[in-house]
């Protein structure tokens, strides 16, 4: 007997296909929707701003255009020109000295990328992914955590042939520039040019010129822990300033360190003996100040000033407490400090209204 016979077979549901080609209809029209709109912001964005945009794109591949080796390697002293154009006074801080690739510790190259662009030798001057992810990070911790997405040659771009204004123009004319550089100049020449030309404190332009004011020797001397503290110092060079602020700087060290680690650009060892150094800072004296006539006095004070608002600092003149009116001037005081030694360290031409002639 067949036991099958009498069992009814199992009839399944069919799939609910109105159901699927009314999701997949929504999904498309939102899908055309969204381009539709896009397309429209874009030819608005192109409409208002495309000649702006082209305009700077000109202007960048111009600048490009006029590049060459000696353009990373021409520190002036900072002069002051009077009205007629005649030289009234300049100013230097510190000798500046630059260093061949050839020269350079071969460690100063690991730690300044792996603190400052991972993927130096993955990217065409601007890191996509980079960007990505810092922006990501700001967005998942809700605006607490900021992490730079300009990449060494963009730095450099903007270190050389840039102002420090925070607009999207300068940034659009860095890209312009990084990429240019990409494809001129090798990627060490390029780390060449850029730690001969970033801010290490203090008036110090260049990693020799930091090694020989900091500890008084060659960078080709320096320890490993040495140059991840001299390393840190450009992303803040008042913050991270090791001479008023040796605790932040060594926090900053440690965090330069960790990175090596983790990118494998140093070994265990070396970096628990790194780690374990107490930095001991040799500083070089300062010359005495130069002097100055009060006419250049005042000059100084109001170039220190321009500086200071192009690098986003704002002027306040009234105060609703004395605890708000000591913050403001705590931080000006640093700010000034700190924008004057930049100013009279070298590389700036300051044009002035005063008349010789007139004044004596």
């Amino acid at each position: 007997m067949d036991d099958n016979k009498n069992v009814e077979p199992v009839k399944i549901a069919p799939v609910k296909k109105k159901f699927w080609k009314k999701l997949v209809k929504c999904l498309l029209i939102f899908s055309a929707i969204i381009f539709v709109s896009a397309t429209i912001t874009l030819g608005y964005a192109y409409i208002k701003y495309g000649a702006k945009i082209e305009a700077t794109i000109k202007d960048a591949n111009n600048i490009a255009q006029t590049i060459n080796e000696t353009a990373f390697n021409t520190r002036k002293p900072t002069q002051f020109y009077d009205t007629n154009g005649k030289l009234l006074k300049e100013f230097k801080t510190n000798t500046y000295y630059y260093t061949k690739e050839t020269d350079l510790n071969p460690n100063i190259g690991k730690a300044v990328t792996s603190i400052e662009d991972q993927r130096f030798y993955k990217h065409g001057g601007i890191d996509y992914k980079g960007i990505r992810r810092a922006v990501w990070v700001y967005i998942k911790s809700k605006g607490d955590i900021i992490q730079g997405g300009s990449t060494i040659t963009q730095q450099l771009a903007r270190n050389v042939f840039l102002t420090f204004d925070v607009t999207l123009s300068r940034k659009l004319e860095e890209s312009v520039i990084a990429q240019k550089l990409e494809e001129r100049y090798s990627k060490e020449q390029i780390l060449e040019f850029y730690v001969n030309n970033i801010n290490f404190g203090n008036g110090c332009y260049s990693i020799e010129s930091a090694s020989q004011f900091y500890f008084q020797k060659s960078n080709k001397d320096l320890s490993i822990s040495q140059i991840a503290m001299l390393v840190s110092i450009p992303n803040n060079p008042s913050v991270y300033n090791p001479v008023a602020h040796l605790d932040n700087a060594t926090k900053r060290r440690d965090l330069v360190l960790d990175k090596m680690l983790s990118l494998e650009q140093i070994s265990q060892s070396d970096f628990d003996t790194a780690k374990a150094e107490v930095i001991k800072l040799n500083v070089k004296p300062n010359a005495a100040p130069e002097p100055m006539s009060y006419d250049i006095q005042y000059a100084v004070h109001n170039a220190t000033l321009k500086l200071m608002e192009k690098d986003g600092f704002v002027s306040k003149y009234v105060f609703s407490n004395d605890k708000d009116r000591k913050a403001y001037f705590t931080k000006y005081n640093d700010e000034y400090e700190d924008k004057e030694k930049q100013l009279l360290s070298g590389r700036y031409r300051i044009d002035t209204s005063i008349d010789t002639a007139k004044q004596e």
